[in-house]
């Protein structure tokens, strides 16, 4: 069972982002607003009263499953079996749907966009977003006890174009097309972030990703990459602040960028298919994933632990799925995103989930965006799809990735012990058989 169950919010959007307890979207009518996900998710036991432990469960499983007790009670292999039991018929049989003006009377505002945003990202209680005009950011200044946000005017801290944005290790990634790549330290507090004028890589840059825990692949093309060293430092982070952020808790922060940089060749160089027949590839922190002009998707690990001298893809690719393509569907590769124990990818007229050697279609249509929330504790099992007049947030099941034992254990009777009791109960007077 790998099938998600959704809700969908209808609304005029242009993106959205889970972040910290709260739902951010940003509509098509210029508000950048944000309501209480709990508060979102009382709005849908209220209009399914029937379902109302089951909706806790679903939409917000990943902070049970987590927890101790959800542990130990998922822990159980029966318990966890049954679980998935109900989850896979939810699947299959209800759709959760709210209207915006459900929900409208709970959002607070950010205030507003003036250029549309090309792609937003949530960090260190920040809000950036980048536009054709520059890089905007609010920061959200938590309370302490209340979590209640303050967020700050929003500031456009860098002048160049930018579409698209990464954050991690106290550091923002961002990526200026044309103009190369660019990095801004983000620090604790209220301070306005800086980006620093002399680019990470005058190369093009699209977008990027993590890779190892410090390191980053900056993609100049769907299909061309660079893997960039970096050099980093640990630090000790304050526990209680990174769950009250709900991020995955960070051990390092990133000193300084281009270390040393492998081109694509290099890294390439042993895999067994050609860099040429690369339709779209993208990236986790151990894997590359590509998706092949013959419509095979493979993934390959790759070496970059600190003791190796260089880095690159290792030999052999497992594949993911053999033909991706229905003779009626588009091959054109939007984006590509991770999820735990998988990952979901963007066509031009659908969008698929690959996990556990299986694929599930998520939506068969054009969508505005992807995204997902890997970095995150409690929204790690999320996708939300973007259309122009919905949001669908579909939770993924993660329930294999906890460890379960029997309650019980099954006793075994051995076949030779069965045809015994079977042949000792036959009447052999009359040789009738007792069933």
């Amino acid at each position: 069972m790998n099938n998600t169950v959704e809700f969908k919010i209808k609304a005029n959007l242009i993106d959205c982002y889970l972040y910290a307890g709260y739902l951010f979207l940003v509509m098509v009518n210029g508000r950048i607003t944000y309501v209480s996900y709990h508060r979102v998710i009382y709005r849908l036991k209220e209009r399914y009263p029937q379902y109302a432990g089951l909706i806790d469960l679903i939409f917000l499983h990943n902070e049970y499953s987590k927890s101790l007790a959800g542990k130990i009670l998922l822990g159980i292999q029966e318990i966890k079996n049954e679980t998935k039991r109900l989850w896979l018929r939810a699947s299959k049989e209800i759709d959760f749907v709210l209207d915006f003006a459900d929900i409208e009377e709970y959002c607070e505002e950010v205030g507003e966009w003036k250029s549309m945003p090309l792609d937003i990202r949530m960090y260190a209680m920040r809000l950036f977003f980048g536009t054709k005009e520059g890089l905007y950011e609010s920061r959200l200044n938590m309370e302490d006890k209340s979590y209640k946000l303050h967020p700050s005017t929003i500031d456009r801290v860098f002048d160049t174009k930018v579409i698209n944005l990464n954050a991690k290790n106290g550091t923002l990634v961002i990526s200026a097309d044309k103009e190369g790549l660019f990095g801004a330290e983000i620090f604790e507090g209220n301070k306005r972030t800086v980006v620093d004028e002399d680019a990470i890589t005058p190369k093009r840059s699209l977008r990027t990703a993590w890779a190892s825990v410090c390191d980053l692949m900056n993609y100049e093309s769907p299909q061309r990459f660079e893997y960039i060293r970096n050099q980093s430092s640990m630090i000790i982070k304050q526990p209680e602040k990174k769950f009250r952020y709900g991020d995955n808790v960070e051990r390092k922060r990133i000193v300084s960028f281009g270390e040393s940089v492998y081109d694509m060749d290099s890294l390439l160089r042993v895999v067994d298919f050609n860099k040429e027949d690369i339709e779209y590839c993208f990236n986790s922190n151990t894997t590359g994933f590509f998706i092949l002009k013959d419509g095979r998707f493979v993934n390959v690990n790759f070496r970059n632990e600190s003791g190796y001298a260089e880095v690159y893809f290792s030999s052999q690719s497992t594949p993911i799925q053999q033909k991706l393509y229905k003779k009626t569907q588009s091959k054109k590769v939007l984006s590509g995103c991770l999820v735990p124990d998988g990952c979901v990818v963007e066509y031009f007229d659908r969008v698929v989930l690959y996990q556990k050697g299986r694929a599930y279609t998520l939506a068969e249509k054009q969508v505005n965006n992807v995204r997902t929330y890997i970095g995150s504790r409690n929204y790690r099992d999320i996708v939300s799809i973007i259309s122009s007049d919905e949001v669908a947030f579909h939770s993924v099941d993660s329930f294999d990735l906890i460890e379960s034992t029997p309650a019980f254990e099954k006793k075994h009777v051995p076949v030779a012990d069965v045809f015994k009791d079977v042949q000792s109960n036959v009447n052999t007077n009359d040789g009738e058989l007792p069933f």
